[in-house]
Protein backbone atom coordinates (compact mmCIF):
# COMPACT_ATOMS: atom_id res chain seq x y z
CA UNK A 1 0.00 0.00 0.00
CA UNK A 2 2.78 2.34 0.62
CA UNK A 3 4.47 1.47 -2.68
CA UNK A 4 1.03 2.78 -4.32
CA UNK A 5 0.73 5.74 -2.71
CA UNK A 6 3.77 6.73 -3.42
CA UNK A 7 3.40 5.79 -7.15
CA UNK A 8 0.17 8.02 -6.76
CA UNK A 9 1.88 11.20 -5.27
CA UNK A 10 4.39 11.38 -7.57
CA UNK A 11 1.98 10.75 -10.42
CA UNK A 12 -0.05 13.50 -9.17
CA UNK A 13 3.46 15.84 -8.78
CA UNK A 14 4.13 14.83 -12.56
CA UNK A 15 0.89 15.74 -13.56
CA UNK A 16 1.04 19.03 -11.99
CA UNK A 17 4.13 19.63 -14.11
CA UNK A 18 1.54 19.44 -16.92
CA UNK A 19 0.73 22.57 -18.61
CA UNK A 20 -3.13 22.49 -18.15
CA UNK A 21 -3.62 22.03 -21.87
CA UNK A 22 -1.54 18.85 -21.32
CA UNK A 23 -3.18 17.94 -18.25
CA UNK A 24 -6.57 17.67 -19.27
CA UNK A 25 -5.90 15.67 -22.02
CA UNK A 26 -4.40 13.17 -20.31
CA UNK A 27 -7.21 13.24 -17.61
CA UNK A 28 -9.74 13.02 -19.70
CA UNK A 29 -8.25 9.71 -21.58
CA UNK A 30 -6.31 7.82 -18.94
CA UNK A 31 -8.79 8.76 -15.88
CA UNK A 32 -12.21 9.66 -16.98
CA UNK A 33 -12.08 6.92 -19.43
CA UNK A 34 -12.83 8.71 -23.13
CA UNK A 35 -11.76 7.75 -25.97
CA UNK A 36 -9.34 10.40 -27.90
CA UNK A 37 -12.34 11.82 -30.21
CA UNK A 38 -14.55 11.45 -27.62
CA UNK A 39 -12.28 13.90 -25.78
CA UNK A 40 -11.43 15.84 -28.84
CA UNK A 41 -15.03 16.67 -29.08
CA UNK A 42 -15.11 17.96 -25.66
CA UNK A 43 -12.09 20.46 -25.70
CA UNK A 44 -13.57 21.66 -28.75
CA UNK A 45 -10.15 19.94 -31.09
CA UNK A 46 -10.33 18.45 -33.79
CA UNK A 47 -9.20 14.48 -33.77
CA UNK A 48 -5.48 14.79 -34.63
CA UNK A 49 -5.43 18.20 -33.16
CA UNK A 50 -6.16 16.39 -29.67
CA UNK A 51 -3.85 12.78 -30.48
CA UNK A 52 -1.28 14.88 -31.46
CA UNK A 53 -1.47 17.20 -27.98
CA UNK A 54 -2.44 13.58 -25.75
CA UNK A 55 0.90 11.96 -27.76
CA UNK A 56 2.98 14.99 -26.44
CA UNK A 57 1.55 15.26 -22.98
CA UNK A 58 2.12 11.59 -22.62
CA UNK A 59 5.59 12.16 -23.71
CA UNK A 60 6.32 15.15 -21.09
CA UNK A 61 4.60 12.71 -18.26
CA UNK A 62 6.92 10.22 -18.93
CA UNK A 63 9.82 12.90 -18.96
CA UNK A 64 8.68 13.96 -15.30
CA UNK A 65 8.37 10.95 -14.00
CA UNK A 66 11.68 9.63 -15.48
CA UNK A 67 13.29 13.15 -13.66
CA UNK A 68 11.78 12.23 -10.72
CA UNK A 69 13.07 8.42 -10.54
CA UNK A 70 16.38 9.77 -11.22
CA UNK A 71 16.27 12.72 -8.84
CA UNK A 72 13.76 12.44 -6.28
CA UNK A 73 11.63 15.40 -4.83
CA UNK A 74 12.91 17.33 -8.55
CA UNK A 75 10.48 17.24 -11.54
CA UNK A 76 11.77 18.46 -15.24
CA UNK A 77 9.51 21.53 -14.62
CA UNK A 78 12.33 22.50 -12.31
CA UNK A 79 14.56 22.54 -14.74
CA UNK A 80 12.98 25.06 -17.20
Amino acid sequence: AAARSETERRIEVALAGLSRSDREAVLLVAVEGFAPSEAAAIVGLPGTAFRKRLQRARQRLAAEMDTMTRAPGASAGDQR
